[in-house]
């Protein structure tokens, strides 16, 4: 059955989202939801026209205008339909936008860190969220494992979730009083523009190797999605590159002079660094230096691409307001993700782990 009530707030004007689009049968459209599956569209929605790898939404021009769609949003004039079109260069990222706007622009609302990389990107936000949390601050989460708006917690469905659901969840958290989230960010999401419409106050990536090549088709592919995250921070806000990696280091020289930076690593001149003391099955210790302030820390996360994940965490949450005391104390304290690196003990006389 075909919905008739919006789950946003509010209705978004296309020409004030779009200056510089051109509009077909009209001056103007204003919705007051969006979509990009035609079965959902209902009355006064928008349609975004979307040429996927394998289907083309045009196709389902008919069925959406079946069900109400009050206009549609393309990246070329379509002939032979029947409704006004919103002309423009990127249909995925532009949805991204509508998106955030129909929910209230909740990340102008919200500090958002958003995480990247190959490996590291659970953990690391789960210990944003930890560190978060621990100075007093509420955090909701999106990513692999779950989603939680900082009071309730759902499974997840995707790493990042689509542009529609991202923004719903963003708004959750604004209505329930929370105040900062750490998001996951895939190289689908960014290479979709899922999260295009977003404003980050912090991002970071963990590290970039080979993953997905299948869907991108290279490494090179691949580390130009990853390096989207880039373009969605907020003027002041901060990008974490971890020293170590040759991949998240390349993305360097791309670093606006309009945003903040920090390195993170076990090199000695990072923004961020550890000094390596002592590592066991039991965890690791080391000497924490954050921005010239250094501090003993230990963690019972195992190996160092963890030490690495609290270093990347660490950076944030310094950006964020957390003293190094409290980032020292939100370390010690966390203990692990779910199905990562995670220690089973029921008595046996050896080691179990689920990763």
């Amino acid at each position: 059955m075909v919905s008739t009530v919006s789950a946003f707030p509010v209705a978004v004007s296309l020409r004030r989202l779009f200056p510089q689009a051109s509009f077909v049968g009209c001056a103007n459209i204003c919705a007051t939801d969006a979509f990009e599956n035609s079965r959902d569209v209902c009355p006064h929605s928008l349609f975004a026209v979307v040429h996927g790898m394998q289907v083309d939404g045009a196709r389902f021009i008919d069925e959406a205008v079946s069900h109400g769609a009050v206009g549609l949003l393309v990246d070329r004039p379509l002939a032979g339909v029947s409704i006004p079109q919103c002309v423009v260069p990127d249909v995925r990222s532009a949805f991204s936008r509508v998106c955030e706007a129909l929910a209230g622009d909740p990340t102008r609302r919200l500090d958002v860190a958003g995480i990247t990389g190959t490996n590291g990107k659970t953990t690391t936000t789960w210990l944003v969220r930890n560190l978060l949390e621990r100075a007093g601050r509420r955090c909701g989460v999106l990513g692999t494992v779950e989603y939680s708006d900082g009071v309730s917690i759902e499974p997840s469905r995707l790493t990042t979730p689509v542009s529609r659901s991202l923004a719903e969840w963003l708004g959750r958290m604004v209505t329930r009083g929370t105040t900062h989230a750490a998001i996951e960010l895939s190289s689908h999401a960014l290479h979709q523009g899922r999260a295009a419409g977003i404003e980050l106050e912090a991002a970071v990536v963990t590290n970039i190797t080979q993953d997905h090549f299948d869907y991108h088709g290279g490494y090179e592919p691949y580390r130009e999605a990853k390096s989207r995250v880039l373009e969605i921070v907020r003027p002041g806000g901060l990008i974490a590159l971890n020293a170590d990696d040759p991949g998240s280091w390349s993305l360097r020289d791309r670093v606006h002079d309009s945003v903040s930076f920090a390195s993170f690593g076990l090199q000695p001149t990072a923004d961020v660094a550890a000094q390596v003391r002592e590592e066991s099955l039991g965890g690791s210790r080391f000497r924490l230096s954050i921005h010239g302030r250094s501090l003993d820390c230990a963690t019972t996360l195992i190996g160092r691409h963890n030490i690495s994940n609290c270093l990347a965490a660490a950076a944030i949450a310094f950006h964020l307001g957390v003293t190094p005391e409290e980032i020292v104390a939100g370390i010690e304290q966390f203990h692990c993700v779910p199905g990562r690196l995670e220690r089973i003990q029921c008595g046996q006389p050896f080691e179990v782990f689920v990763d």
